[in-house]
């Protein structure tokens, strides 16, 4: 699953994952005032424009020329989609540059918009009312990763997450991060956005190929000795020996990089009988100055030398184009960090990838509509991909909090 970065997904990222974003707001004269999804009848309906903010993608940059012409072409193939399907609606597309979660929540409350993606990392720690919003949402769906098992958890043991990452790594191992990664013949598939080799069937369109979460990663930096005691400290439960090896964290805003690998960590080192990890900022104030924000793309960085366990998104090198400026984001400076190496220890319970929040207004065949307009963007090789969402699906805001539950616990 690909986190969002920089347009991209991420985790996404959230983890901290940097979400897309589309916006939406609804024009004409008729508005589904009820508060329910019931579906006007057609010969009720009169046409409704809906204006739609999508983020744009990271490889078009401030190009004004590009961000133009990807416009046009997301608007023209929307309402050419809508048309053949006879709606009532048709849509007036935006490309903006921001994804902040307030500006996304505060324009549906205040009417201005009736559709908005948005990170679930972002919502974690958010109290939003049950009637704020649609109780229908729209959930981003994102390509499998090589080596994922779809919807796995971590069970009563988390050995099924562990073999993910160990299958993760081997994809991850068959060639060093180098610029080899980018060989049209003999690298890993760069297409512009993604490395497709790192993915189970990136082209695929079946649903055992398409996910609608997102994980975090669990990595150790070290040397062998090293590495096989930071394992057994987690099979071992020993929470004081493995926060020992330092651990390097997101901010608190990060689902992949703190949510979920909290989560994770309460599983693995808690029992009925002995609570040992209430949370990170706990851990924080026993163990002083073993938990530290550091990315595990800077791990060969001279400050972060002397912690051996980070947290990062699951798979991040697979939508991360090798250049010589990050020649040590996925390998190790021998200088930095002698015979010491990257080994993946975990994966994390998933996440829900981004979802689409939906204001009152939209009802349940408006839904469907977008759904399958968005659907074709992909189809025609438009939009969607390019962000990380590969598909969509109709959803609802309590099975997505029953799957939050599952995963942090909460």
């Amino acid at each position: 699953m690909k986190k969002i970065k920089n347009g991209i997904i991420m985790g996404t990222a959230l983890f901290a994952l940097a979400s897309p974003l589309l916006s939406v707001a609804c024009k004409g004269p008729e508005q589904n005032t009820s508060g329910t999804n019931e579906t006007i009848p057609p010969n009720q309906q009169q046409n409704k424009v809906i204006k739609i903010q999508m983020l744009t993608p990271w490889s078009v940059g401030n190009d004004e020329t590009k961000i133009t012409k990807l416009k046009t072409d997301i608007q023209t193939s929307m309402n050419n989609y809508l048309q053949s399907k006879n709606a009532n609606i048709s849509v007036d597309i935006k490309m903006v540059s921001s994804d902040d979660y307030q500006i996304i929540s505060e324009n549906i409350a205040k009417g201005e918009s009736d559709l908005g993606f948005v990170s679930s990392g972002s919502l974690v720690s958010v109290n939003t009312p049950d009637n704020e919003f649609n109780a229908n949402i729209i959930q981003t769906l994102t390509s499998r990763f090589l080596g994922d098992v779809k919807d796995a958890n971590y069970g009563t043991d988390g050995m099924q997450l562990q073999q993910i990452a160990q299958a993760e790594q081997e994809a991850f191992n068959k060639i060093p991060w180098s610029a080899q990664w980018n060989d049209a013949e003999n690298g890993n598939g760069w297409n512009g956005s993604s490395y497709t080799k790192f993915y189970a069937d990136y082209n695929s369109t079946d649903s055992k190929n398409l996910v609608g979460y997102q994980r975090g990663l669990v990595a150790i930096v070290a040397n062998d000795e090293v590495t096989q005691k930071i394992i057994q400290a987690w099979n071992n439960k020993n929470l004081a020996e493995f926060v020992s090896y330092g651990l390097g964290i997101g901010k608190p805003s990060s689902g992949s990089k703190y949510f979920l690998p909290e989560a994770l960590m309460k599983k693995q080192f808690n029992t009925a009988q002995n609570v040992q990890l209430k949370s990170f900022a706990d851990l924080s104030e026993k163990y002083s100055g073993k938990l530290v924000q550091a990315k595990f793309t800077e791990a060969s960085d001279e400050k972060n030398k002397n912690i051996h366990i980070f947290f990062d998104n699951e798979a991040s090198y697979s939508y991360t184009k090798y250049k010589d400026s990050k020649a040590y984001a996925y390998a190790i400076n021998p200088t930095i960090r002698p015979e010491e190496k990257i080994t993946f220890l975990t994966v994390t319970d998933p996440l829900p990838f981004n979802i689409g929040i939906l204001s009152k207004n939209v009802n349940s065949e408006q839904i469907s509509l977008i759904i399958q307009a968005l659907d074709n963007l992909n189809t025609e090789s438009i939009y969607g991909r390019n962000v990380g969402f590969f598909g969509y699906e109709n959803s609802t805001f309590a099975d997505f909090k029953t799957k939050l539950k599952q995963t942090l616990g909460e």
